[in-house]
């Protein structure tokens, strides 16, 4: 028995430690999808300890015998009134269905809507799907029939290598990619890499939005010609041509008094691929 008991314990040290690390290992971003991974290591650490303090219960007389069972089942009753209500819930917290390619997607917000129908109309219209989100939007290659024409779902400043950000640059150059999606909440645009790239070889497209500070940038690919560097472009009170000025216009109040160093007909990709080497 002392044998078996010392097994045991070297056994639920070991587990416990490894649910320990597992949790540290999503320490830096513990949402749901992260807890829903690691969950099977760590919840048998905790079935076990229920059980072995439903035994200690149990054993004080017959008053608790059933005391795991009566806590069994009144678990299982409180999942079943969660997983009844889980519905209404997400549909609170995504309001707004609408057709896109994919098929009927309830959104968060209406102004996502609104850059989803306006990419799938200039891809439509386009000859080639190529496109590319970031930071990061898989599904959104999905709503509106696009092509990423990059290898990368994610690119984030002090997250993604070097290496990735030149490559992302030099796809976007080599291969014309039409349309670039910026999700400008997670963009730092004074010092990102592909921001600047954007602000010289690329035009925003307005996109109606209902929200007083755009989540979501929409960009199309200038001529070749708006981009040489021989072209002059007018240089606004900001320092900053005159057709990159909203990202500034646009800043959350926090960033207003940054300043981008202006380029005087440099090109930003020069500087981009200079950050990240």
């Amino acid at each position: 028995m002392a044998g078996r008991a010392a097994a045991r314990r070297a056994q639920l040290f070991v587990l416990t430690l490894f649910a320990a690390f597992t949790i540290l290992a999503i320490a830096y971003n513990s949402d749901y999808t992260h807890l829903a991974i690691t969950a099977p290591v760590w919840l048998l650490v905790v079935a076990d300890t229920l059980e072995s303090v439903f035994r200690r219960v149990e054993s004080r007389g017959r008053a608790f015998r059933h005391a795991g069972a009566l806590a069994c089942v009144a678990l299982l009753a409180t999942l079943a009134v969660r997983m009844y209500r889980n519905p209404d819930s997400r549909r609170q917290f995504f309001p707004y269905p609408h057709e896109t390619r994919f098929g009927r997607v309830d959104f968060m917000d209406e102004d996502e809507i609104a850059v989803v129908d306006m990419l799938t109309r200039l891809l439509d219209e386009s000859p080639s799907k190529a496109m590319f989100a970031f930071p990061a939007h898989a599904s959104l290659y999905l709503l509106v029939g696009g092509v990423n024409a990059t290898p990368y779902q994610l690119l984030l400043e002090n997250y993604s290598s070097p290496d990735h950000w030149t490559k992302t640059i030099d796809i976007l150059e080599r291969e014309k990619v039409p349309f670039v999606v910026m999700t400008r909440i997670f963009v730092n645009v004074k010092v990102d890499p592909l921001a600047l790239y954007l602000a010289d070889h690329y035009e925003r497209i307005k996109v109606p939005r209902k929200k007083p500070i755009a989540v979501y940038f929409l960009y199309r690919r200038k001529p070749d010609a708006a981009t040489d560097p021989l072209v002059p472009r007018e240089i606004s009170r900001s320092g900053l041509p005159s057709d990159e000025e909203h990202l500034l216009a646009e800043d959350p109040p926090g960033d207003r008094q940054a300043q981008i160093e202006p380029h005087q007909g440099g090109r930003l990709r020069q500087r981009a691929l200079r950050r990240v080497g």
